[in-house]
């Protein structure tokens, strides 16, 4: 359903391919239970180490992702690229966005340096049974 709003987290210094967005929403449309997705990021320049990354993001993301996506849900939307529908990430949002105090390390490291894949879980938690976040 294309007039229900959708978010899209991109970073900075993505460069998005012209057909991108075009897909994702796409994407979403098709899927009427998918409440988030992302896509294949990799590295647009020349050398060794770009070639290392590509090799490492492409196993990382079409084989484990792409994987996951068939088994029903991926464990780890990018922040990089990612397309959220509004209503799911406005129904985990309190939890996501809380303020944590600081005397809580484990809490603390949970929410704040996987941030990505926590926001990931509470997606798939409060969808349990029907819904899934695809690749």
């Amino acid at each position: 359903d294309l007039q229900k709003p959708l978010i899209l987290f991109v970073d900075s210094d993505i460069a998005l391919d012209k057909f991108a967005i075009a897909h994702l929403v796409y994407e979403m449309a098709s899927r009427p239970f998918c409440e988030a997705l992302t896509g294949l990021i990799t590295i647009d320049s020349d050398g060794l180490l770009s070639l290392i990354q590509n090799c490492e993001y492409i196993e990382s993301q079409a084989l484990h992702r792409g994987t996951e996506s068939m088994m029903g849900g991926i464990s780890c939307l990018p922040g990089a690229l990612a397309m959220i529908r509004f209503e799911s990430l406005r129904l985990v949002a309190r939890e996501y966005f809380a303020q944590l105090p600081s005397s809580n390390a484990v809490s603390f490291a949970k929410r704040s340096l996987g941030e990505d894949r926590y926001l990931t879980a509470l997606l798939l938690e409060s969808h349990p049974r029907s819904h899934r976040v695809g690749f």
